[in-house]
C-alpha cells in the first residue's frame, strides 16, 4: 500500500509483528496470543470461565462482569494496552509513555513488548485456519474455542467446570502468561494487588 493508503489493520499488524521473531521474541508468543483472545472470549461465557478468568488475571472482585460478553472486554483491555507498549518500545527503560498517558513517572522496562512475551516464549497452544484472515481454531489442553473474524464461531467451554478448568496446567500457564503481558503496563508501578479490565 502506498503511503497514503495505510490498511485499516495497519497498526494492529505492525504491534503484532514484534510478538514475533521480528520482534526479538519467539514465534510461539505470537501463536499464544492468537489463541488466547478466542479462548479467552469463550471463557468469559459462561459462569465457571469468569470465574477461572477472574482467578488466573488475578481480577479485582466482581470486575470481570457476570455476562456473555465479559470474556471479550477482558481481551480487548489486553490487547489495548499493546499500543502503548509498541509506542515505548525502546531498548532502554523509559518513563516516555507513562508520564505521557499514567500513570506518572514510572519507567516500562527496556524492550516491553519483549517483556510481554516472558511468560508466552514456549508453545502452549495449537492454532490452525488463517489468523491474517481471523478464521482460526486455537486448542489449549481441552478446551476449543473458533474465532470467525469478529465473533468465537464456535467453543467447547461450556463442557468444563470451575474445577476441570483449574485442573488443565496449559490453559493456567497460557492465562497467567497473558496476564504477565498485561502486566508490563498495568502494573508498571508494581504496586497494583488486582486487575480491573
Amino acid at each position: 500500500h502506498p503511503h497514503g493508503d495505510p490498511p485499516l489493520d495497519g497498526a494492529a499488524v505492525a504491534i503484532a509483528r514484534n510478538f514475533g521473531s521480528a520482534g526479538g521474541n519467539a514465534d510461539a508468543c505470537a501463536a499464544n496470543l492468537h489463541a488466547a483472545w478466542p479462548v479467552v472470549t469463550a471463557l468469559g461465557a459462561t459462569a465457571a470461565g469468569r470465574s477461572f478468568l477472574s482467578e488466573a488475571f488475578r481480577l479485582c472482585d466482581g470486575s470481570i462482569g457476570d455476562d456473555a460478553g465479559a470474556g471479550r472486554r477482558l481481551a480487548e483491555a489486553v490487547q489495548g494496552v499493546f499500543f502503548d507498549l509498541a509506542e515505548a518500545n525502546y531498548p532502554f527503560p523509559s518513563t516516555y509513555i507513562t508520564s505521557a498517558v499514567g500513570p506518572g513517572l514510572y519507567p516500562l522496562p527496556a524492550w516491553p513488548l519483549r517483556r510481554a512475551c516472558d511468560g508466552l516464549n514456549e508453545s502452549l497452544a495449537t492454532v490452525s485456519g488463517d489468523v491474517a484472515s481471523v478464521n482460526f481454531s486455537a486448542r489449549v489442553d481441552g478446551v476449543a474455542a473458533a474465532a470467525d473474524w469478529d465473533a468465537v464461531a464456535t467453543s467447547n467451554v461450556a463442557n468444563f467446570t470451575l474445577e476441570e478448568l483449574r485442573a488443565m496446567p496449559t490453559l493456567t500457564a497460557l492465562l497467567e502468561g497473558v496476564r504477565g503481558a498485561w502486566a508490563v503496563w498495568c502494573n508498571v508501578t508494581g504496586e497494583t494487588r488486582c486487575f480491573d479490565p
